[in-house]
């Protein structure tokens, strides 16, 4: 099981909110938000995921053709002449 999760929190009195750096697994990450959660009641946890479209080894290893593989591409980070090079593959 990959490690692709963090903590995220946010407080319930406040405009404060985080993210933790920590990887863990899905299970390591909602066992931990819930225990979170338990030991300081003036705060929400949850478990994000960082790469939620991106294909498990597992999958990835099933792939036998690359166009099914879908990315995206922030078009706003790329110079204007990158961007349209990359509409245009």
């Amino acid at each position: 099981m990959e490690k692709t999760y963090v903590i995220i929190w946010k407080s319930k009195l406040g405009p404060f909110s985080g993210q933790g750096r920590r990887l863990f697994t899905r299970e390591e990450a909602e066992q931990l938000s819930a225990e979170l959660n338990q030991e300081h009641p003036k705060f929400v946890h949850d478990a994000l995921n960082l790469h939620p479209g991106e294909p498990t080894v597992a999958e990835f290893a099933g792939m036998t053709d690359d166009r099914s593989i879908i990315r995206d591409v922030a078009f706003g980070s790329l110079p204007s002449e990158t961007a349209q090079e990359a509409v245009l593959v």
